[in-house]
């Protein structure tokens, strides 16, 4: 695989998601209260859920019978609870506005404004590579950071991608996820990649340390037959390097973005703000 991208103008991800806001919520007692004119002038109820952030969230209730009656014995957090709860509203109730609040003394702020819940989002996330050492290539079994162009050499060798406080909340559902590469060089030849993200709730900074990327290529891969480019000549500052994408990486994303904690105090779960790492393996024969 001969194909070089220039180190100083590679990384953007950009992802596409569909979500409502509801883990960052946190309850003792969920109340329901009806702020302002109860029902809008299109018809809809306006429901505001009020969450009394405690402590005592972090508690552990065990389960002896499920719903049906059947023995059981299941141990969950209250938040976990709660966050089942409340997805479960969500994915029943329809023709209504709802907000998020949260009670405290004296007052509480509003998380959520009361909206309808089916509109759309602002789903749209773009990231770009914001360190010098959240770009990475691991020939044989070293990792090299300082390198001026991301180029894995060989069948096997790894570029490694990190992005900084992707705010894609928990549980979001990833519609559409590409990665933007720029290049002020040509290829020599077609590329061949598998792309993999790293399924931990919070990726590490990379190092300089033995296969440091590929103790982190894993689970679902997506395959990638670069095409060929020709770069387009930089002449002046002003000139925009040449740019292309990756497919849709959204299959890959998703299982990162899915991790649930049990609790608050649990960094087992992916949080909106943390940090994703993407490898690129080269699977280019000979």
């Amino acid at each position: 695989m001969k194909n070089a991208i220039n180190k100083t103008r590679v990384g953007l991800i950009a992802l596409v998601y569909s979500f409502f806001t509801l883990q960052s919520a946190v309850a003792d007692d969920t109340e329901v209260f009806f702020g302002g004119p109860a029902v809008t002038a299109s018809g809809k109820p306006n429901i505001l859920f009020v969450f009394d952030t405690s402590g005592s969230m972090s508690r552990s209730q065990t389960f002896t019978v499920d719903d049906n009656g059947t023995p059981v014995s299941v141990t969950q957090s209250r938040i976990g609870i709660l966050q089942d709860v409340m997805s479960e509203i969500m994915s029943q109730q329809t023709g209504v506005n709802m907000g998020l609040s949260r009670f405290s003394v004296p007052g509480g702020p509003i998380l959520y404004p009361v909206t309808d819940p089916d509109e759309a989002a602002d789903p749209i996330i773009l990231r770009s590579i914001s360190t010098e050492a959240d770009d990475a290539v691991q020939v044989g079994t070293r990792v090299y950071l300082n390198d001026d162009y991301l180029n894995p050499g060989v069948a096997g060798d790894i570029i490694g991608l990190r992005f900084q406080n992707v705010s894609v909340p928990q549980g979001a559902l990833v519609t559409s996820a590409n990665l933007i590469f720029s290049t002020d060089v040509d290829s020599i030849d077609m590329a061949e990649y598998l792309i993999y993200a790293e399924v931990v709730p919070n990726a590490a900074p990379f190092e300089e340390t033995v296969k440091n990327l590929s103790t982190r290529v894993a689970g679902t891969s997506l395959y990638w037959n670069a095409e060929p480019w020709d770069a387009e000549p930089i002449l002046t500052s002003e000139d925009p390097p040449t740019s292309f994408e990756s497919p849709d990486i959204s299959g890959v994303l998703q299982p990162v973005f899915d991790q649930k904690g049990v609790d608050l105090n649990d960094a087992n779960g992916w949080c909106g703000g943390n940090d994703l790492a993407v490898s690129m393996t080269n699977a280019s024969p000979g």
